[in-house]
C-alpha cells in the first residue's frame, strides 16, 4: 500500500460500518505523524484483507469537522481501533510494528 485512503466527514461512516478498522489523526507540520505512516502502511499490508486503514488530516479546514466534534486529540498521532462501529481502543501516540500490530491483534482479531 502506497498511500493511506483519507478519512473525511463524507467517509467516516465507512469505516464504522466494517468488522474492524483503524484510523489515524495526524496533524500537519507533525515528525511523528510521518514518521508513523510506514509503520501503519506495513500493518495495512499485513491485515488490510481484514481490517479497513485509513488515516484522517484534522489539519485540513473542513475534511474533518464532525469528526473532531466527537472526540478530544490529546496529541499526534492518535490511533483508533473500532470494532463493529464502537470505538474500543485509542492510543494518542507513536507507536512501532510490532506495538501497533499487538494492540491490533489485541483489540480487533481476539
Amino acid at each position: 500500500m502506497d498511500e493511506l485512503p483519507i478519512v473525511t466527514d463524507d467517509n467516516y461512516a465507512d469505516y464504522l460500518s466494517v468488522p474492524a478498522s483503524v484510523v489515524i489523526f495526524s496533524m500537519m507540520p507533525c515528525d511523528n505523524c510521518e514518521a508513523y505512516d510506514p509503520v501503519v502502511r506495513q500493518a495495512a499490508a499485513s491485515v488490510g484483507d481484514r481490517i479497513l486503514f485509513g488515516k484522517a488530516k484534522v489539519h485540513v479546514p473542513g475534511a474533518t469537522r464532525n469528526i473532531k466534534r466527537q472526540y478530544f486529540f490529546e496529541s499526534f498521532p492518535t490511533t483508533h481501533f473500532y470494532k463493529a462501529g464502537k470505538l474500543v481502543h485509542s492510543v494518542d501516540h507513536k507507536l512501532d510494528y510490532d506495538e501497533l500490530m499487538a494492540e491490533i491483534r489485541k483489540q480487533l482479531l481476539a
